[in-house]
């Protein structure tokens, strides 16, 4: 039967100076991918503002329009009873 010291032994032990040896060893590309993502996710998101993912949020519709996010441009449509360009004007009853 196997004695527990021999187990021990057999078993090395995770030290804190070890871990910090690796950390040390290897905290230029755990900066550099940490850095590396967040600028990914920065871009991404500019990204999406710049080409418009929402236009509607910043699209200015004429009070009686609805406005209907497009592929990277808004749609404004005047309500029913209403005709016009949706943006500018949407005249009274048709």
């Amino acid at each position: 039967m196997i004695e527990v010291e021999e187990i021990k032994k057999e078993i090395p032990e995770l030290k804190k100076e070890s871990y910090e040896s690796n950390f040390r060893k290897h905290r230029f590309f755990v900066i550099s991918y940490g850095t590396l993502g967040s600028l990914i996710i920065i871009l991404g998101l500019i990204a999406i503002i710049i080409t418009g993912a929402f236009p509607c949020l910043h699209s200015m519709c004429h009070p009686n329009a609805t406005c209907y996010n497009k592929p990277f441009f808004a749609d404004c449509v005047c309500n029913s009873g209403f005709s016009g360009n949706g943006r500018d004007h949407c005249d009274g009853k048709q």
